[in-house]
């Protein structure tokens, strides 16, 4: 039986890799990387965007 990659826990049969406690948690993890990482980039791209029009 295969187990989950992260807590170890045997999985079901329509279960793949994770467990569904560990997809979850997973999933949140990436949203909220993506929460802070979008306004970063676009702050990023403003100024660089700022400093080549200038030139």
């Amino acid at each position: 039986m295969q187990k989950c990659k992260s807590c170890e826990r045997e999985l079901q049969k329509d279960e793949i890799d994770f467990c569904p406690s560990c997809a979850s948690s997973k999933s949140h993890k990436i949203k909220k990387i993506i929460e802070v990482a979008t306004p970063i980039a676009i702050a990023i791209g403003g100024i660089a965007f700022k400093l080549l029009r200038k030139k």
